[in-house]
């Protein structure tokens, strides 16, 4: 019996460290910079470089596809950060994030999708890790999802090992949509994006109405950050106006929850956010580049007739001076 445990302990430190050995090679040969997730690492060090009181903008890639923070920064004359990276990532890695990453002073702006998950993909995080190992403080570690995790990325890297000259080449024809390089420095999609080529085939589901556990955690997120000096507003998403058509009914019902409940102000309704199809460019949440234009001038006007975000505004002026 003690031959048998023996032998069993070798066989599995051998299995491990052919399993190690493999997962390094392969990782040597398919590591990517131009990863679309690999961009949390650019935008913390953005975030890093700015001074003082800030507008940190944070949510799903609805922000990264419908926000100039560029034109928001020229019209307020404040320091702007677009955090925002993946609904896929889940409400509480997108609220820890901020917990890690606001000061004293900063205003937040928070954009999540419709009924967004609170746990998120966990292979996705993961995934956020390995470009921006700080990220696993943003979610819980989880044993069984990490060996699954990592036989799946394994494998994942294995048959992407045999193309990956031609990905590499792939690379520098310019920057691709869903990639490191789309982005500009102030974390915002930085391609022109024409009217949807797909526009008549976009998935428009059709919600079930739930009351959003993510409620509670806007709330609790709002409590902390007010203990941090820190002023948080709610937006509502972007949303194509066939989408909101098959789902306004769902959709009043959860805006009027938001309104009763959350602690956090909310800036406009979720009419305000909604757009004709042909400014969406692949997904109910990507608005192309014309929207994004109609997006940030709808938000920038609704920013400066809500008199709580003119003096959080006020207020990081007075920072400067």
């Amino acid at each position: 019996m003690k031959k048998f445990v023996i032998n069993l302990f070798i066989f599995n430190l051998i299995c491990f460290c052919v399993f190690l050995g493999v997962k390094l090679l392969i990782k040597q040969k398919v590591r990517s910079n131009n990863d679309y997730l690999a961009t949390i690492s650019d935008k913390h060090k953005a975030l890093l470089n700015l001074k003082g009181a800030k507008l940190i903008f944070s949510g799903g890639s609805n922000l990264v596809f419908g926000l100039n923070s560029r034109q928001i920064q020229s019209k307020f004359g404040i320091p702007v950060i677009n955090l925002s990276m993946h609904a896929g990532l889940g409400s509480l890695f997108i609220l820890n994030e901020l917990k890690y990453s606001m000061k004293s002073g900063d205003v937040i702006f928070l954009s999540l999708e419709y009924l967004l998950d609170s746990n998120g993909e966990y292979k996705l995080k993961k995934h956020a890790t390995k470009g921006f190992p700080e990220a696993a403080n943003y979610y819980d570690i989880d044993l069984s999802e990490e060996i699954i995790s990592e036989i799946d990325q394994l494998r994942t890297d294995f048959f992407s090992s045999f193309s990956v000259e031609k990905a590499i080449e792939n690379r520098r024809i310019g920057p691709e949509i869903y990639s490191r390089s789309a982005f500009n420095k102030f974390g915002d999609i930085n391609i022109r994006l024409s009217t949807s080529k797909i526009v008549n085939v976009i998935e428009r589901p059709r919600f079930s109405y739930r009351y959003w556990e993510g409620i509670a955690l806007l709330n609790d997120f709002y409590k902390f950050a007010h203990s941090k000096n820190v002023d948080v507003y709610f937006i509502y998403p972007c949303f194509p106006s066939s989408a909101y058509e098959l789902n306004k009914e769902v959709i009043a019902r959860i805006s009027s929850d938001l309104k009763k409940d959350l602690l956090i102000e909310i800036i406009g309704n979720p009419i305000d956010f909604v757009f004709p199809d042909t400014m969406f460019f692949d997904t109910i949440y990507h608005l192309n580049s014309i929207g994004q234009i109609n997006r940030t001038d709808k938000l920038v006007g609704l920013m400066e007739s809500n008199s709580q975000v003119q003096n959080s505004i006020l207020n990081i002026k007075n920072r400067m001076h």
